[in-house]
């Protein structure tokens, strides 16, 4: 059943290290779930600084990646991951990390995925359908509660057709389409209200004006003779 495939496609830092740590206890339920990941270490890799801390940290979360029903994918294409993303069924995302425009979050939903996610910064906007939970994911007590959550939903396969249809349905608006729409709209109301502007008219336009010279430079030019030469002349 879909609903036992879940994924995990951002950087590895944002809540990854917490779903794996969980994974024990979510196969002891439910023995048949998977997780897919796929992101990959290249965007970690591109940092020449590199720390020994870091290196180390890799080498704990590959070794959590040889737990039973886990698959890492490493980098996808676009077509690869789509299809890796239209099979699955839920979308784990525990995430201590505050996302400024979550675009996974809206491809998830648009192909069904149903959200399990920590409901802060940017997800409070663009996850709508699923469970978010509240609170910080690095506490006990909300570690637990995210756990719980999540094995609901994998085990009530109605539950989750039901999210997964919500999740669809509001992603629609979200299409390039849509926002194409959505802009022409906006210009089309900007310029409909834009108020009409007189023609101009030059206030001064017909007068003469004398020649006009400050006091203090023609009292400055008489007290000391002062006049423009060409260049060259003495």
């Amino acid at each position: 059943m879909r609903c036992r495939r879940l994924i995990y496609a951002s950087q590895y830092n944002r809540g990854l290290l917490h779903l794996l740590g969980m994974w024990g206890t979510i196969r002891a339920v439910v023995t048949d779930a998977t997780l897919d990941i796929a992101y990959g270490w290249e965007v970690c890799e591109s940092a020449k600084h590199l720390h020994e801390r870091a290196k180390r940290w890799r080498e704990g979360m590959e070794a959590l990646f040889r737990q039973e029903g886990v698959c890492h994918h490493g980098r996808l294409g676009q077509a690869e991951l789509t299809a890796l993303r239209q099979r699955a069924g839920i979308w784990a995302y525990p995430t201590d990390f505050c996302e400024i425009n979550c675009i996974t979050a809206l491809e998830m939903q648009h192909d069904g995925v149903v959200p399990v996610v920590i409901n802060r910064a940017a997800l409070r906007e663009t996850v709508w359908s699923g469970v978010r939970i509240e609170g910080d994911i690095t506490t006990p007590a909300i570690w637990h509660r995210y756990v719980q959550a999540l094995i609901s939903l994998i085990v009530d396969p109605r539950r989750w057709a039901q999210e997964s249809d919500r999740a669809r349905a509001r992603s629609m608006s979200f299409g390039w389409a849509s926002i194409a729409q959505a802009w022409v709209q906006v210009m089309t109301d900007a310029t409909a209200h834009e108020p009409e502007l007189a023609p101009f008219s030059d206030p001064t336009a017909g007068q003469v004006f004398p020649d006009f010279q400050p006091a203090c430079c023609s009292k400055q030019a008489e007290a000391t003779s002062l006049r423009v030469r060409p260049p060259g002349e003495p």
